[in-house]
């Protein structure tokens, strides 16, 4: 990024500066490592790509979108510079407090699946495959997502199936 903005007293970034990355970049901003942030009315989301199994599937954090200055916040931003240094682990985090989902992109199915923390439970669903169900587990690593979808790959499949009769 080519603004630095320094500050006193260790006081956080301003909003107007983030809002500005936004109104420079446009509505979403790629970094490093897979890192990017999307603008949606004052609203500042992480999308982080995770893993990538080439012609099977891909694994994308998305945390829900938080105003601005609660973003600032949550990260502690104090420079632009300083979104570069939000990391995977800072993610995982906001996906295991229930504040973020994993997205599964299954290539051959042509459908994504979100896993969600909710109260100790792990949602799983599709919005467009009508698809739901609950793990009573906290899934917490690729390996459990991994094998939540090859032990489930049937009803997967099934789902897909019948996307086009609704």
């Amino acid at each position: 990024m080519d603004k630095l903005i320094k500050l006193t007293n260790n006081a956080l970034l301003p909003k107007i500066v983030l809002l500005d990355l936004f109104e420079q970049h446009g509505r979403s901003v790629k970094f490093k490592d897979g890192l990017s942030l999307d603008l949606y009315k004052d609203q500042v989301m992480i999308s982080l790509d995770m893993k990538e199994v080439e012609g099977e599937y891909k694994f994308t954090i998305l945390t829900d979108y938080l105003a601005a200055d609660q973003f600032i916040g949550r990260y502690e931003l104090k420079t632009i510079e300083g979104i570069e240094q939000i990391n995977s682990a800072a993610v995982w985090l906001t996906y295991l407090a229930g504040n973020a989902c994993l997205c599964m992109e299954i290539f051959e199915l042509e459908a994504e699946f979100c896993f969600r923390l909710v109260n100790g439970i792990t949602m799983v669903y599709s919005r467009e495959l009508h698809y739901y169900d609950e793990v009573y587990k906290i899934l917490s690593m690729v390996p459990h997502f991994e094998k939540y979808a090859e032990e489930n790959r049937g009803r997967l499949e099934f789902a897909t199936e019948r996307r086009w009769k609704w």
